[in-house]
């Protein structure tokens, strides 16, 4: 819940770039959790922590050409 504070007033108060300067509360969601626990229970917790961190960089990484990708699609 910390976490989700400190995102939440990152949007609210950009530093650096970072941030829409509007208020946009960040919070936990636990709608995604059976998915993480089946793949946990199958191929213990190492493959989550892996599976989170690539997706973590493939999120960046569209965010960085995000302007290019919406070029590509329809209005």
């Amino acid at each position: 819940m910390l976490i989700g504070r400190l995102t939440t007033m990152l949007q609210e108060f950009p530093i650096f770039g970072f941030g829409m300067g509007l208020t946009s509360v960040i919070g936990v969601a636990f709608a995604y959790m059976p998915t993480p626990l089946m793949i946990g229970a199958r191929y213990g917790i190492a493959v989550i922590f892996g599976v989170r961190l690539v997706a973590g960089f493939a999120s960046v990484f569209i965010g960085l050409f995000i302007g290019r990708i919406r070029k590509l699609s329809p209005r």
